[in-house]
């Protein structure tokens, strides 16, 4: 019995030090704060979340914008049935939207902010029901590039605009 007590109080402390670590690192994103920034018109390129050499495709978030914009609480998520998929949609430098979709419609999404690869903010995740159909897409090619680059070192716009 003392051997299962010893080794909850290590688990419990080893979880706490390793939430203080990760939590420490990372800033908090307010999204309403940077949602605004953007409009229909700011450009995107579309990457595959599972291969970030591929670029799959770039626009301008049009209707998506005005879509994503009206996100609720992350409970009243309503993915339709299938199989999802995630993708990042890059909006600048430093900035990228994580969607998730199911039968071509993002049901839910949190923003990311990097500094030259690193992590440092999340936003905590919400939910919507936006068609893909909503983004204008001015180029549809996928492109391979180098699977460790970057916005900051690639300009991510050069290869579809």
């Amino acid at each position: 019995m003392k051997s299962k007590k010893l080794s909850l109080f290590i688990a419990i402390n080893l979880a706490f030090f390793l939430t203080l670590y990760i939590t420490g690192e990372t800033e908090s994103i307010d999204v309403k704060e940077y949602i605004n920034t953007y409009s229909d018109k700011t450009k995107y390129v579309l990457v595959d979340n599972g291969r970030m050499d591929n670029i799959v495709q770039s626009g301008s978030l049009g209707d998506f914008y005005n879509c994503i914009s009206n996100f609720q609480s992350i409970r009243s998520r309503n993915a339709k049935p299938g199989i999802s998929k995630s993708w990042k949609l890059w909006v600048s430098d430093d900035i990228f939207i994580k969607i998730n979709t199911a039968q071509n419609e993002t049901y839910s999404f949190y923003l990311e902010k990097r500094s030259g690869g690193k992590l440092i903010g999340l936003s905590d995740s919400y939910a919507v029901n936006c068609s893909f159909d909503l983004l204008n897409v001015t180029d549809k090619r996928t492109i391979s590039v180098d699977k460790n680059w970057t916005p900051i070192e690639h300009d991510i716009y050069k290869y579809h605009n």
